[in-house]
């Protein structure tokens, strides 16, 4: 199956590089396993995190990496409510999953602001999103800004042709 072999690929790559990585984005409709996959990686991840050691971005010190799961519509409300570090927190982490990017409540599109944001500053850094959305859907649902984070330099998987496990 494709999507077991590109996750494999990703967690390959996290083991081996913690520093260098890149954006994976699962894309498709509801039920396909996209939550699912992303959870497991976070797991799997957290699992073996004791063992690695990440060198930090100036070369003198060591730690563990880190590992972050954010819920976006939960992000979202938590944002509004002030917990502005949470922000913070999401781009420090050494592998950032990102579920449900695109869900949940924006009207003051406040969270499309920090999501550029925290995608900017994970260039080149084990980043993963899930969203119900397709990726012509991205710009207007969005923003170009966004939309341009996902596609730059980012690997894609589609699940849109997946059936829903919960009808299937």
């Amino acid at each position: 199956m494709k999507l077991e072999a590109d996750i494999v690929r990703f967690c390959a790559g996290f083991a081996a590089h913690p520093d260098a990585g890149h954006l994976v984005v699962l894309y498709g409709n509801n039920g396909t396993g996209k939550t699912h996959s992303a959870k497991a990686v976070c797991k799997w991840a957290r699992h073996i995190a004791p063992s690695m050691i990440k060198t930090v971005v100036n070369q003198t010190a060591l730690k563990q990496p880190d590992v972050a799961f954010v819920h976006w519509p939960t992000m979202l409300d938590n944002l509004k409510s002030g917990q502005w570090s949470l922000v913070d927190d999401a781009e420090g982490a050494t592998l950032l999953i990102l579920d449900e990017v695109g869900g949940g409540h924006d009207p003051s599109k406040m969270g499309l602001d920090k999501l550029c944001r925290i995608l900017s500053r994970r260039e080149s850094r084990w980043t993963m999103v899930t969203t119900n959305l397709l990726p012509e859907a991205w710009e207007e649902a969005f923003d170009r800004r966004v939309a341009s984070r996902l596609f730059r330099s980012a690997e894609h998987i589609d699940l849109s042709n997946v059936p829903d496990f919960a009808t299937a």
